[in-house]
């Protein structure tokens, strides 16, 4: 999450839809934008509007995120961690929460990809409310629609010179941060179709599709 009162916007930072590099942009053009990358990264809408900076503003303010096909983001999640396993970032150690770090130690002794599905998004441990990822951060508890315009993840790069537009930055490049190397992620019929169903409003409002690898 990264916003200004001046320039009169919020961004809303879904997880794995390039928010980091967003953040950092706004951040380089704006230092004097609110960003907190560690407490309220991925602070939920319906919580950003009920702050006591931003509620009487927020119903004016320019509100934006990015979507991103579910099972993608599930794919993209599981292949950070793993990376963060392996080879941890300075700038993660360096900010590093107990959640994630208890995340961490979780997936060290999962069986695999299937395993890390069925437990951090399918089990108790999911951070996504019925509905979707658009559902759980845009959106109010009885799934009323903030407001927020949205920019699909594969247009991002296209879009960028708009959204530089509508918070009144200069249009400049969209640094690439916390790239991953993606993990091989064979899908069983049972997880995607589970996915599926937690993310079902997404799935009708923006038509996505699956287009992983299903085990044989």
């Amino acid at each position: 999450m990264i916003y200004n009162l001046k320039h009169n916007f919020v961004f809303i930072h879904i997880p794995r839809t390039a928010g980091m590099s967003i953040s950092r942009a706004i951040f380089n053009a704006l230092p004097n934008s609110y960003i907190n990358l560690v407490e309220w990264r991925h602070r939920y809408g319906m919580e950003i509007q009920h702050m006591e900076e931003l509620h009487a503003q927020f119903p004016t303010m320019y509100k934006f995120t990015v979507i991103r096909n579910p099972w993608e983001i599930v794919e993209s999640d599981y292949s950070l961690t793993i990376q963060e396993i392996q080879e941890p970032s300075f700038v993660r150690r360096m900010t590093c929460q107990d959640g994630w770090a208890r995340r961490l130690e979780r997936t060290r002794h999962y069986s695999g990809f299937t395993e890390f599905v069925a437990r951090e998004y399918l089990g108790g441990l999911n951070p996504v409310l019925e509905g979707g990822f658009y559902e759980t951060w845009c959106c109010k508890m009885n799934g009323t629609d903030l407001g927020i315009d949205y920019i699909r993840f594969k247009n991002l790069e296209e879009r960028w010179p708009h959204i530089c537009q509508q918070i009144g930055i200069p249009i400049c490049d969209l640094p690439r941060d916390n790239v991953v190397e993606r993990q091989k992620c064979i899908w069983t019929a049972q997880a995607r179709d589970a996915i599926a169903d937690l993310c079902q409003k997404d799935l009708e409002k923006f038509h996505f599709k699956f287009q992983g690898t299903l085990a044989s």
